[in-house]
């Protein structure tokens, strides 16, 4: 089906919370980053601030 608005809104949060998460690199992300320089690094870190995402937007849902 088509993308509702309120889907819609909330990907674009989500694109926004993990871009957040992956520039900012809050703690353990920046340390796994700084400590792996190969490509289990660049992913996991990627993994780690999506983590962090869907916990801040699961947090934001319970609260609305």
């Amino acid at each position: 089906s088509f993308p509702t608005r309120r889907s819609s809104d909330l990907w674009a949060a989500a694109f926004v919370a993990f871009r957040f998460f992956d520039i900012v690199k809050p703690m353990p992300i920046g340390w796994f980053d700084r400590q792996y320089k190969n490509g289990f690094g660049v992913m996991f870190d990627d993994v780690l601030a999506a983590a962090y995402a869907i916990a801040c937007l699961a947090f934001a849902q319970a609260l609305l």
